[in-house]
């Protein structure tokens, strides 16, 4: 266990657990298969380019090997504002924009510039048309040394502007936090390019150890275990819900094994390995509520319901409310009244176990600790299936398409943040960045982990035998045409996105949606 953090099942190896849980041998096999690709493709890498260093940007092009079309897309664009503000809505970690209510002291000077519709930034602020991106987590945190050279590690803050006619636009940034460390704007060329990648940096850390790690990955653990704890295979609840915690446990263990372990991929690769992932991931839980787990009450709450073409809370909204539908048809199936929830003893024992592990019962998370209605038992479950499906695959499905190209998305930074503006050249960029070894291993790394496998189980697909009353059955299958509807939607925009040559969002496409967290 990591304290301060939630509670994990304590196997050194997959190979422990029950055989109910355990990998497939198709699972194991796709596994084994994709590892040798991708090792054999990082080695490749590493031997052609030996003694032919890395001095420009577009050197990263020879470690660029078979993209995805979005991952080209986002090498031909990335240092465009306009896809550097897409990816905060539509990209891996499209949950940390909020609407800025008032400006950040760093930006004080800024308050009264005009911006593209006339009004200053001030003025837009109370149009509600201005937004911040805010990564004070990484504050203190510890930076890692690879190879013996120090890493670095900055707590960025970036203020964007929803320009009516241009959409979302980045207005200015700041890497560091003291007054005298200099805020950076798009007329500063390299500099602000620079500036741009060190807020990707950032959001690759945030991301990876708060967005995936712990609210997907962590608590999806924590449901699967404490369902296989307290609630009887035979009943409704506990064969809905072992669906939904398929290979969950085994594919925690593995990436703790070979992911956050010490010497795994997070300190052999990243500049917040070596202690800081665990520092990080111990600060994000402190922060974590109830309601950032549930979209619509998240949404609301970061003020970003007016937002267009946020592809993210559009998917997500679609694909929360179809859950709900079929959590109030499956609760209305099993329970009669709200008695009839407060009385099984199997469902609190799940909840509260759930309190106890998962958020170590800590009250100010809000999140319950018993259920006393149908209607607050509707909106766990909905957040459960959530999370544990179309969550992790906005978090998960993207990674190779936004981490392939290097400069977009560095794991570690090599040098400290610049002081001056006029510092910043391609040569500086280029120290900074990772070097070859680090940034191989971080595409094969992205694209293992975004890697479906052939074991794949979509959502809302369930085995014949887990329900034979015709009710829930018919329950199922108007669940499962809702998101084939849902999903032909999006494909419909993403082809129409794509014909533009637009940053498209299939991440929430319900057919490239596992039913759990399975990878």
């Amino acid at each position: 266990y990591l304290d301060g953090a939630p509670k994990s099942v304590q196997f050194t190896s997959f190979i422990w657990l029950p055989k109910t849980v355990q990998f497939h041998v198709k699972k194991l096999v796709g596994l084994g298969t994709v590892g040798t690709y991708t090792k054999s493709q990082e080695y490749m890498k590493i031997i052609r380019n030996l003694a032919r260093p890395f001095t420009k940007l577009d050197d990263f092009k020879r470690i660029f090997w078979d993209p995805s079309p979005i991952a080209a897309l986002i090498h031909r664009q990335w240092t465009t504002d306009e896809l550097f503000a897409a990816q905060f809505l539509n990209g891996c970690n499209p949950v940390l924009i909020k609407r800025c209510t008032e400006l950040p002291q760093a930006f004080s000077t800024l308050k009264d510039e005009t911006l593209g519709s006339g009004n200053s930034l001030n003025e837009e602020i109370k149009n509600q048309r201005v937004y911040v991106v805010d990564y004070s987590i990484l504050e203190g945190i510890r930076a890692n040394v690879i190879k013996g050279e120090p890493q670095y590690i900055a707590a960025p803050i970036c203020i964007l502007y929803d320009d009516p006619t241009k959409g979302l636009t980045p207005v200015a940034i700041k890497i560091g936090r003291t007054p005298d460390d200099p805020v950076f704007r798009p007329k500063d060329k390299y500099a602000w390019l620079l500036a741009k990648i060190w807020v990707r940096n950032s959001e690759f850390y945030v991301h990876e150890l708060s967005s995936h790690l712990l609210r997907a990955h962590l608590l999806a653990e924590v449901f699967a275990n404490a369902a296989y704890r307290c609630l009887p295979h035979t009943k409704p609840l506990g064969k809905l819900l072992f669906q939904h915690g398929r290979y969950t446990l085994a594919i925690n263990i593995n990436a703790r094994k070979t992911l956050i372990s010490e010497n795994g991929i997070f300190d052999e690769f990243t500049g917040v390995g070596g202690g800081g992932h665990y520092e990080l991931l111990v600060k994000a839980f402190t922060q974590l509520t109830y309601q950032t787990l549930c979209l619509p009450d998240d949404l609301e709450n970061r003020g970003v319901n007016d937002l267009k073409n946020y592809y993210y809370k559009e998917d997500g909204m679609q694909l929360w409310n179809a859950i709900n539908e079929f959590v109030n048809n499956f609760v209305d199936l099993v329970y009669k009244n709200d008695g009839e929830v407060k009385k099984d003893s199997n469902l609190q024992d799940w909840v509260n176990e759930i309190f106890h592990y998962g958020f170590l019962e800590r009250e100010a998370s809000g999140m319950p600790s018993s259920l006393e209605s149908k209607s607050a038992f509707k909106k766990y479950l909905t957040m459960v299936l959530f999370m544990c499906s179309a969550q992790h695959a906005a978090m998960n499905n993207g990674q190779f398409d936004i981490y392939a190209w290097v400069p977009n998305s560095p794991t570690t930074m090599r040098k400290p943040p610049p002081k001056y503006t006029e510092d910043v050249t391609e040569e500086f960029i280029m120290q900074t960045l990772p070097e070859i070894n680090v940034a191989s291993r971080l595409m094969v790394t992205m694209y293992l982990t975004s890697y479906p496998g052939d074991d794949f189980v979509k959502l809302g697909d369930y085995p014949e035998h887990t329900f034979v009353e015709p009710e829930m059955k018919r329950c199922i299958e108007q669940f499962k045409k809702k998101l084939r509807e849902i999903d032909e939607n999006i494909k419909v925009r993403n082809k129409m996105l794509c014909s533009l040559d637009k940053l498209p969002y299939n991440y929430m496409e319900p057919s490239q949606i596992e039913n759990s967290i399975a990878m």
